[in-house]
């Protein structure tokens, strides 16, 4: 069995988790574990050095899937190994999710891995805006005002921090919104004049009304978008350091003692990313910048970009040397029943690791999971090995009153307040590509450039180094001379042809 090791595996053999799942197939398993860093390189080594490995814990792309199945015969299809007797997990899982089997499925009609799918990603929508609850307060306690709902409250709100001594350290040098990430940062507020992908995948488009994908970055709600963010700029309601501020120095103006903590809204992934827990008295915790939903616009839109809430991936493959293909089978199929996928969630077994008890979540009073071990050690394979598949219900299960130090928990509450605006990315969860090579090629260049030519000019804009109006003709003309219009096509291209 060759695998990845982590930081929770001292040793996969001794591993509660490796035992656990021996106990439950008879089936002993060699583990020809590899160090996380480098496991890439790794896996390729141990292909063109034909190592003697019968299944491979591994995440497969669909090129590699492709290559190592249908053209090298160097992991086996597994569709005739998948049946009720094998397989009642994985079988059933697929049987009530005919789309998930379909997009597993290679082009040549056989299944080569297996999967992994989580129902519930936490990066679901990466462009969140957090607000500092206690900016909020004092603000809403001052003025009457309730968290914006539009870009205009917006403003309003970001100047009066821009004006008031919103920490109370009695210096007025708030900073009323700082972005990540460059310009990646500032992306959510395009959200509330036309939907806008800022992912690489599909990067700037969408799919409108009428069923055209349409390429957000030169639509004329694109260029009143930039009007607003500008003028925010400006105003100095903007941190000039956004579009070269490191996680580090970023986290200083989020983090730490709560009576200096300057900035009051900040662009974000997760909890985790807003602020660094430091364990000190008075000092900010995940709780303490709350999700501030996308906002709507003067012409009514209010949207997010979203890939959506299903993250769909392959992984686990046995290869042509192994000599009992059924054995292993049934040993990946016990990962995937629900005891198992608790397991590798909640860190062990119910009743010995963890329990249910009377709580409070996120919903209010109910049961919660209770850890009841403090050493967790080597316990489970976490995120490593066959399956970690998250459902909404443990988000649900986690102990609200945890939610300062539980990042998960803190990103799930934000995430609830982006699903209402969600609007689907068109680019579909696997891409079977390996049929259109020559293709993915011209993609991955005309995006490159694309992205850069749109990063360039949104930054030069922001900045006043270039204007609106005067260079927008300009602008167009070059994603027009670099190919958008073969890029949208290209996008379309893998909409439609991909499962």
């Amino acid at each position: 069995m060759w695998a990845i090791e982590s930081s929770q595996i001292t040793d996969y053999s001794t591993n509660a988790q490796s035992l656990w799942m021996e106990e439950q197939t008879g089936v002993a398993v060699n583990y020809l574990a590899v160090p996380a860093q480098g496991w890439y390189n790794a896996f390729q080594a141990s292909v063109m050095g034909n190592e003697e490995v019968d299944i491979y814990l591994y995440p497969f792309d669909t090129m590699e899937a492709e290559m190592l199945g249908s053209q090298m015969d160097y992991i086996i299809p597994l569709e005739d190994l998948i049946t009720p007797e094998n397989t009642p997990n994985i079988y059933s899982i697929l049987e009530k999710n005919p789309q998930l089997k379909e997009l597993i499925t290679a082009p040549d009609g056989h299944i080569y891995t297996l999967f992994e799918n989580d129902v519930y990603q936490l990066s679901a929508y990466t462009q969140k805006l957090w607000v500092n609850r206690q900016f909020l307060e004092k603000y809403t306690d001052e003025t009457g005002n309730q968290l914006p709902a539009t870009t205009e409250e917006f403003e309003q709100m970001l100047v009066y921090f821009n004006t008031h001594d919103m920490n109370g350290d009695g210096l007025q040098n708030e900073l009323p919104y700082t972005g990540m990430l460059g310009v990646e940062g500032i992306y959510n507020l395009v959200g509330s004049f036309i939907p806008a992908n800022s992912n690489s995948n599909g990067f700037g488009c969408y799919r409108d009304n009428s069923g055209e994908i349409v390429f957000s970055y030169m639509q004329e709600e694109y260029k009143e978008a930039l009007t607003y963010i500008q003028e925010l700029y400006q105003k100095g309601l903007i941190n000039p350091d956004t579009f070269t501020i490191s996680a580090e120095e970023r986290y200083s103006l989020t983090s730490g003692d709560k009576n200096i903590v300057r900035t009051g809204v900040v662009s974000a992934v997760s909890a985790e990313q807003v602020v660094k827990l430091t364990g000190e008295e008075n000092s900010m915790t995940y709780d303490d910048y709350i999700a501030l939903p996308p906002l709507e616009g003067p012409k009514g839109v209010r949207s997010i970009m979203s890939t959506g809430e299903t993250s769909i991936s392959l992984r686990n493959a046995i290869t042509t040397k192994c000599q009992n293909p059924v054995a292993a089978i049934k040993w990946l199929d016990a990962g995937y029943s629900e005891i198992a996928r608790m397991y590798a969630v909640y860190g062990g077994l119910e009743n010995v690791h963890w329990t249910y008890t009377d709580g409070e979540n996120i919903n209010g009073k109910g049961k919660v999971i209770t850890t009841k071990i403090k050493d967790s050690e080597n316990i489970c394979w976490g995120g490593q090995g066959i399956v970690y598949s998250i459902t909404e219900e443990d988000y649900l299960l986690m102990d609200a009153a945890q939610i300062a130090t539980n990042s998960d928990l803190a990103t799930y509450r934000a995430n609830l307040a982006y699903r209402p605006y969600m609007v689907k990315n068109e680019w579909p969860a696997i891409i079977w590509a390996g049929s259109y090579a020559s293709e993915a090629e011209e993609y991955s260049e005309l995006n490159g450039l694309i992205k850069k030519t749109v990063t360039e000019y949104y930054t030069d804009v922001i900045l006043g180094r270039k204007n609106l109006e005067s260079d927008w003709d300009s602008y167009i003309n070059t994603l027009k001379e670099i190919g958008i219009n073969r890029f949208v096509e290209l996008v379309e291209l893998y909409s439609s042809v991909s499962k």
